[in-house]
């Protein structure tokens, strides 16, 4: 069994890592290797200024069950295995949707680092059913929010910092039927990115595919990126019903786009588009997007806060 792998290195903070990254990235517009220069310092500050860093070397998944079902909501449950899978325990007749209708909230959160985070979350919980969190940090502020929302969270451990895990965190009303975490790796800096599978009942007897993931972002090239995509391929091309695929792709160039787009494409999902499209942009390029594939859109939204370096994302589909 491939054991996790620690860092340990001089307390002065991640956040240097993350600032270097976002700064070489955004020099890339005047610089000619500027892709390799910003792998490089980030991978060289990574290993000289991050704390404790502990890197998961296969999917875990942590749940928080406010289901009645459950004897202790707040007690997490760990899988420990190569696309590790969990099937909590459901309550009968339960069904994701509202009268045939399915808000959903997207949103990176930032690893918790910004100040206003629980405030948007808290509106966020109370007017959607359905919430992807991309960066989300296993916390107690942020469990004690997701206990007095009284929603079910199932979050995929990527990383921990300082013993706290961090990865995509898929949050819903009613528990899915199942959910299965992957991880791929960053080719340079080594930190795995997350996704996270899930599936809901729907009040019209179908059943509600979600995907909440989180994309490679450093890379020469696209191999991992399209990797990545690979590791969601055959289960989107087997399920039968809708399909929300959401989150922070990393689309920071035409060519990533490109290959997201033709993805979302030969499996029939089509992008939620933006009347008002202030989502966050890299190098001009915005990196948050939703596709769906059978359901009917009613409504989209770009929110507009400083508690991220992400704008969160909205949409309300109806069952078709």
């Amino acid at each position: 069994m491939l054991s996790d792998v620690t860092i340990a290195a001089p307390r002065i903070g991640i956040e240097w890592f993350i600032l270097t990254a976002r700064f070489t990235k955004d020099l890339s517009r005047f610089i000619g290797a500027s892709m390799l220069v910003a792998m490089l310092s980030s991978l060289i500050l990574l290993y000289l200024f991050s704390p404790q860093v502990t890197l998961s070397q296969r999917p875990q998944i942590i749940s928080s069950w406010i289901n009645s079902v459950t004897a202790d909501s707040q007690k997490p449950l760990l899988a420990y295995s190569d696309g590790a899978c969990i099937e909590p325990p459901l309550e009968n007749n339960q069904v994701l949707d509202n009268q045939g209708v399915v808000n959903l909230g997207v949103w990176n959160i930032y690893k918790l680092q910004n100040s206003g985070w629980q405030q948007v979350l808290q509106k966020t919980f109370d007017t959607n059913q359905l919430v992807l969190l991309q960066e989300a940090k296993w916390s107690d502020k942020l469990l004690e929010l997701i206990a007095t929302a009284k929603l079910n969270a199932n979050m995929v451990n990527a990383f921990e910092i300082d013993k706290a895990q961090l990865g995509v965190m898929t949050l819903s009303e009613v528990q899915p039927q199942f959910a299965c975490g992957q991880l791929q790796v960053e080719p340079i800096i080594r930190f795995p990115k997350s996704a996270l599978i899930s599936r809901y009942p729907l009040s019209n007897g179908q059943q509600l595919l979600v995907i909440n993931q989180h994309s490679v972002n450093f890379e020469l090239g696209t191999q991992a990126y399209r990797a990545q995509l690979g590791q969601i391929e055959s289960i989107i091309a087997i399920h039968q019903g809708p399909v929300i695929l959401a989150g922070d792709f990393n689309t920071w160039s035409d060519e990533r786009k490109a290959i997201l787009d033709t993805f979302a494409q030969s499996y029939g999902l089509s992008p939620v588009a933006f009347h008002y499209d202030h989502r966050t942009q890299v190098l001009g390029n915005k990196i948050d997007h939703i596709y769906y594939r059978q359901l009917q859109l009613i409504d989209s939204q770009v929110g507009d806060t400083q508690a991220s370096d992400h704008q969160p994302l909205f949409a309300q589909f109806r069952l078709q």
